[in-house]
């Protein structure tokens, strides 16, 4: 619901900047089906009575699930006592609780409704509205954020300060006209505002561009945000997504480790992307599986092996791949010994690297520690014999094991990783949450989670393959490093999710 307030009865309050008629274009962006497909429902120059009702019907018989966005744009009024009212086109200064939209109302009516994502939007020029003569109890922020808390909820505002002042009839002060509806527009209508370059837009991301924008422009406004709400609120799609240009530079290119690069590049974008940059991101690693190197190739093969189609869900409505409580076995390793970490002052791993070339002429093999050995070292990973003798790449909040385990046609080789970062049983079922997310959307590394004695709670993720009656030389190297980067990645994605980078 839009709501905008261009014209008022109450002569002082037609002194003021009127807002930018701006809430059309912005009722326009937020209904396009390709961009938003929001229900919208705009009330342009209305008196308070009719705005209050319709704001009590759109919080009305809403459901958990159901994304509502309220947008406001006009002037607000603060009253002797620091109250917040929002000017509808009847409103009297001398009568602001009769008269206009108080705070605490939207205030009631979103706490009223059981959405879990409700946004509000305020572009407001601000005023204090206390009679000639008399002394404002508050002070001079107008404080939108706090009168605005509540679970499930997110608030933008385009400023949290008053402009003008009365004396009489007259205003005192000054405000220049607002940009901030202006550039949530372009955001939206342009995809500029999808600063990840995953084809869809977050709140965060809106927001984001659209504070730098408004800063740039007018450093005198500054917007502010709050929220309160659990994982990310995507508010339209990018439908002007096209591959990164730095992806496209080294698809392009004539040499093969720029190729390689650049099948990280899109393997992260298949993770983070909505379903149409998914598809695209697809098609492209189509097309490096039949590259004229034999690595790019086989690489790219093994890529498109592990992301797959995604596994149906069954028809009991449960997930295929849960994050349920993982099974006792595997316990958490011993620390490793004295080793220098893999942190930020050493050098980026070299993962483009070339097979080792092995003493047998080219063919199946059966690996062993030797030839994963060789691998890290081509790729400049550390790593440390641990006490069982495997081999172990130690990071900076997460250990990697290259482990065999098994004989004959039975052996099996696993890359295993303990994720050292603590978690607490309060924030466990977002966690199952977010790693079951992971578990249905990528196939290696599958993530499980394991709760310690002492309540705390720590993921391990693990890929495997059969190699007991031997792989091709090409699709052990590929694999073993195609696991190590997707262990990486798995470690971003779930610090950046949680916020906890």
């Amino acid at each position: 619901m839009l709501i905008a307030t261009y014209e008022y009865q109450d002569s002082a309050l037609r002194q003021l900047t009127a807002p930018a008629h701006d809430a059309e274009a912005f009722a326009a962006v937020l209904k396009d089906p390709a961009i938003a497909g929001f229900e919208v429902t705009t009330l342009v120059n209305q008196p308070h009575h009719v705005v209050g009702e319709a704001i009590g019907d759109f919080y009305r018989n809403r459901r958990r699930h159901d994304l509502t966005l309220l947008y406001f744009t006009g002037h607000g009024l603060k009253d002797d006592d620091g109250r917040l009212y929002l000017a509808m086109s009847n409103t009297r200064r001398d009568s602001l609780l009769f008269t206009a939209l108080s705070a605490e109302q939207i205030d009631q009516a979103m706490e009223g409704c059981v959405s879990q994502q409700k946004v509000l939007i305020l572009d407001c020029c601000y005023s204090g509205a206390f009679p000639a003569g008399r002394i404002s109890k508050a002070d001079a922020a107008v404080h939108a954020l706090q009168r605005f808390q509540g679970r499930g909820r997110t608030v933008l505002t385009a400023s949290d300060a008053t402009q003008y002042s009365f004396e009489g009839n007259r205003a005192h002060g000054q405000a220049v006209q607002s940009v901030f509806t202006r550039y949530l527009v372009e955001g939206l209508r342009d995809g500029s505002a999808d600063l990840n370059g995953d084809g869809d837009i977050t709140l965060d991301e809106l927001y984001g561009y659209v504070h730098d924008r408004v800063v740039d422009e007018m450093p005198q406004q500054r917007p502010k945000k709050q929220d309160d709400v659990e994982g990310r609120i995507v508010i339209a799609r990018n439908i002007n997504w096209t591959l990164p240009a730095y992806l496209r530079n080294g698809l392009h290119s004539p040499i093969a480790t720029d190729r390689l690069a650049a099948l990280d590049g899109l393997a992260h974008l298949h993770r983070i992307g909505n379903d149409f940059v998914r598809d695209a991101v697809i098609e492209e690693i189509r097309h490096l599986a039949d590259d004229d190197s034999k690595l790019v190739s086989a690489a790219a093969t093994a890529r498109l092996s592990s992301l797959g189609p995604r596994t149906p869900e069954p028809l009991d409505g449960t997930s295929s791949q849960t994050a349920a409580e993982a099974p006792p076995e595997p316990e958490p390793r011993p620390d490793l010994p004295a080793q220098p970490q893999v942190a930020a002052e050493t050098p980026t791993p070299n993962l483009g690297v070339q097979p080792p070339q092995p003493g047998p002429p080219p063919g199946s093999v059966v690996p062993d520690q030797d030839l994963v050995q060789q691998i890290l070292d081509q790729a400049e990973l550390k790593y440390v014999v641990d006490d069982e003798g495997d081999l172990a790449a130690p990071w900076e909040q997460f250990r990697t094991y290259f482990m065999f385990r098994g004989e004959g046609d039975e052996l099996v080789f696993a890359v295993r990783t303990f994720y050292d970062r603590p978690h607490t049983m309060e924030e466990k079922p977002r966690l199952l949450e977010s790693i079951d997310d992971w578990n249905r959307r990528t196939l290696w590394p599958k993530v499980y989670s394991h709760t310690h004695d002492d309540g705390t709670v720590r993921l391990i993720g693990e890929a495997q393959m059969l190699i007991g009656t031997g792989v091709t030389l090409e699709h052990f190297t590929c694999s073993t490093i195609s696991w190590v980067r997707a262990a990486i990645e798995f470690d971003k994605w779930l610090a950046e999710l949680l916020g906890l980078a």
